[in-house]
């Protein structure tokens, strides 16, 4: 008798340390839960024989695990849609289900199964609609679990036990860059560049007017990689002339995680509609020092002096405050105050005082570096 029970001992020693061996890095962390891969990106399998999951969980210090949920394949068009709203609320990239052509997608799967998705194959909202990667919502922060997935398809089980995870993360540093590359009237357009590990997706933030609240924009977006740089091209397309925006960047990894923000860059969409020789003309802030007026004249020699004119109010009158070599192309404003908006213009002057229009009036703003958040 007692030999029988050493075997027996034995034996369920051994089939608990093959369970341990089988663990799997198939649970990931994110900002609000946890996401269990119950499948690979898209199984090959027969879309008419589905496969049924259960999903079981233990938290650290608990001894058996406890079934949370039962998932299959939607059975019908409406099923699908239903799961896949609740997926666009998990989604990390914010998304309504009218912008996703659910109806032809799930034609597809109906007709050819997972392999005529292979366009969707990463998007994580039609994974989890599809009822092969789940989303624990329940599970509480800063606390480890373990899954274990049970697979069924007709007789058939497969067991797969999942390693320890738990959330959140710890922010990403991708030591990304934000900087402004146009600001005009039709909009402002930005780059944020990353030189060593990539997120999978950025969220950009906007605040107006110094309001004091940054808020989510959908700005378009386009992520190009060359070499070991990774560049994402911002338009932010709906702003009000001479308005003032502050912009930063939240990079985020393929399950939501929180990287590092960006540092804050200020922009002003600001009207550049020049006059006879002036070709071009834009304030900047300079430093520390104050604004820079710059501007590109088509006959520079024609003139002997650019009068430089400005005023806090558009609609009052402009006062000069400088005047400059035509040669040169650049004054710095060294009296503007920090944070205060001016409205600038220049008007080139001949060596008799015959003047050509005056230019448009620019926006301009003296932002320090060492401006606050």
């Amino acid at each position: 008798m007692k030999k029988i029970l050493f075997v027996i001992f034995t034996i369920s020693l051994f089939n608990t340390d093959i369970l341990h061996a089988q663990a799997v890095d198939q649970a990931y962390a994110s900002q609000h839960g946890i996401f269990v891969k119950l499948e690979q990106d898209f199984p090959v399998q027969h879309h008419l024989v589905p496969a049924a999951y259960t999903i079981k969980r233990k938290a650290a210090g608990e001894k058996a695990f406890k079934t949370i949920d039962e998932i299959t394949v939607p059975e019908s068009y409406e099923a699908f849609l239903t799961a896949l709203t609740e997926a666009c609320k998990v989604n990390p990239e914010p998304l309504q289900v009218k912008e996703i052509p659910a109806e032809l997608i799930w034609k597809r799967f109906k007709s050819g199964g997972f392999d005529s998705l292979m366009v969707y194959r990463n998007a994580l909202f039609l994974q989890l609609a599809l009822g092969i990667k789940y989303f624990d919502g329940e599970a509480e922060k800063n606390i480890s679990y373990e899954y274990e997935i049970t697979k069924k398809v007709k007789q058939t089980e497969t067991v797969t036990l999942t390693k320890p995870i738990s959330y959140p993360t710890k922010p990403i540093n991708y030591n990304g860059n934000l900087t402004i590359e146009q600001e005009t009237i039709l909009g402002v357009r930005m780059e944020y560049i990353c030189k060593t590990s990539a997120p999978a997706l950025i969220r950009v933030y906007r605040e107006e007017n110094y309001s004091g609240k940054f808020l989510p924009i959908r700005a378009g977006r386009i992520k190009t990689i060359s070499n070991d740089t990774i560049r994402f091209a911002i338009q932010d397309s709906v702003v009000n002339p001479n308005g003032v925006y502050r912009y930063y960047v939240l990079p985020l990894d393929y399950y939501g995680n929180y990287g590092v923000t960006s540092d804050t860059v200020t922009a002003i969409a600001s009207s550049k509609q020049y006059a006879g020789n002036i070709e071009r003309m834009d304030v900047v802030s300079y430093g520390n020092e104050g604004t820079a007026i710059r501007w590109k004249l088509s006959n520079p020699q024609n003139f002997n002096y650019v009068a430089i004119y400005r005023t806090s109010n558009y609609d009052s009158s402009l006062v000069k405050i400088g005047m400059i070599s035509a040669a040169d192309s650049q004054y710095i404003d060294a009296t503007a105050e920090p944070m205060q908006m001016y409205f600038y213009a220049i008007q080139p002057l001949t060596a008799s005082g015959a003047k050509i229009p005056m230019s448009a009036k620019v926006t301009g703003m003296f932002t320090p570096k060492n401006q606050p958040l």
